[in-house]
């Protein structure tokens, strides 16, 4: 909501809203933080994140 009530961001049929970068890496989820993307773009950097954070070894 924040994206498109505060930053006017809007979504064309086959895209999403998404952070860039990643709370995962920034611990953030500030609404500045979110851009539009395609969806396929979104899922496929979602699934190299995942496997590479899945692989990686525990500090």
């Amino acid at each position: 909501m924040a994206a498109f009530h505060r930053r006017g961001l809007s979504l064309s049929d086959d895209e999403v809203y998404a952070y860039a970068p990643p709370p995962i890496i920034t611990g953030s989820f500030a609404a500045d933080e979110i851009q539009v993307f395609p969806f396929s773009v979104v899922v496929n950097l979602a699934g190299q994140l995942h496997q590479q954070l899945r692989t990686s070894p525990a500090t």
